[in-house]
């Protein structure tokens, strides 16, 4: 793990310096579902040779520019975060939601690019709260306005006197929890900043779907009553849910059993954080996720045992870290060449800037 001023200036590095962006979903510029996943099966292993032969191009992506504001807001250096914030209001043009750069397939659907994304503008409305207490840059009538472009534009998938489901995007029909529950938890963080009670309402009823689709032990499947889960959007769930734990009794429960799940399901007791309950594949998206939640909570215990599995398991003996690694048996496993930025680099950067606080 590294010390502060070298992330610090890393951070400032991969800022400045977009166009080094490694991302997987750079491959989907391809139409052809089969050439996308070789694509990608090599982004994991030699992503120089495709972004050099301009097999695949960079994208410039939201998020990452949401990632990278954190890192300065919780370094302390505020003027570039909010270089950031003005950044990404320049991506939008206007319009105040932000999305993916590339064409999105998803099952049935193909969404053009920069349609919105439920959790992307989620993510950076977190982000936009966040700086506002730090800094007076931040105009509530944007965060008002990112509210309201959540619940007016997302597709309402459900709706009655007490539940709204909404969907990923404008269009689909997707039931998705952690989509759900970052919405339903910037709408809360802004209601309570702007004082707008209309938004904190909405956010209880979009919670309250929620409760429906976790399971009783606090499994957050990815979708709505669904059978698939993994650590990334279990954790980034749990992020939600940490925001919106004082709605009710039944929310904190939830939380609770929630964190219980992601520590006995998908992490092995000495700390490893694996991608799924299958417990074969460890990956940098997940482990800077808990590695990140587990500093927000202060807990000490968690922090140490994560950090040290991520040095066992997803770093080279040269001490570079990795994005993947694939355990095949007790003896044996298979190591990614890569750290992606958005998946892996800068979140790690910001799980350890936090980590750092807790001390």
């Amino acid at each position: 793990m590294s010390d502060i001023n070298w992330i610090h200036k890393r951070v400032i590095a991969l800022y400045e310096n977009p166009q080094t962006w490694i991302d997987p979903y750079d491959t989907e510029d391809y139409s052809n579902k089969f050439v996308r996943r070789v694509l990608k099966l090599i982004m994991l292993f030699a992503p120089k040779i495709l972004y050099k032969s301009r097999i695949v191009k960079n994208h410039i992506w939201s998020e990452n520019y949401e990632l990278i504001g954190q890192c300065f807001m919780n370094l302390g250096d505020i003027k570039r975060a909010e270089k950031v914030y003005f950044d990404l209001l320049k991506l939008t043009n206007g319009d105040l939601y932000w999305g993916l750069p590339i064409e999105w397939k998803s099952g049935k659907y193909s969404f053009p690019p920069n349609t919105m994304m439920s959790t992307t503008t989620s993510e950076i409305a977190l982000f936009f709260v966040e700086l506002s207490r730090v800094s007076s840059v931040v105009d509530n009538s944007v965060l008002k306005d990112i509210a309201y472009n959540l619940i007016n534009s997302l597709n309402k998938v459900y709706e009655d006197e007490n539940l709204i489901i909404l969907g990923y995007t404008p269009f689909d029909e997707y039931r998705v929890n952690n989509a759900n529950l970052l919405v339903a938890a910037a709408l809360y963080e802004i209601g309570q900043v702007i004082s707008d009670s209309k938004l904190i309402n909405i956010s209880v009823k979009i919670t309250n779907a929620c409760l429906d689709g976790i399971d009783l032990d606090g499994g957050i499947p990815y979708t709505m009553n669904g059978h698939i889960y993994d650590s990334y959007h279990q954790v980034f769930s749990l992020r939600a849910l940490k925001i919106l734990s004082s709605i009710s009794k039944e929310v904190h429960s939830t939380y609770e059993k929630s964190i219980d799940y992601l520590k006995n399901d998908l992490m092995s007791r000495n700390g490893i954080v694996y991608l799924t309950p299958r417990k074969k594949r460890i990956d940098m998206q997940g482990a800077a996720e808990a590695l990140r939640f587990f500093s927000m909570i202060n807990d000490k215990e968690m922090i140490i045992k994560i950090k040290k599995q991520i040095q066992v398991n997803l770093t080279m003996k040269n001490k570079v870290l990795i994005q993947r690694r694939w355990k095949l048996n007790k003896y044996f496993s298979i190591k990614s060449n890569v750290l992606f930025t958005r998946q892996g680099e800068l979140r790690i950067l910001l799980a350890q800037i936090l980590a750092m606080d807790v001390y």
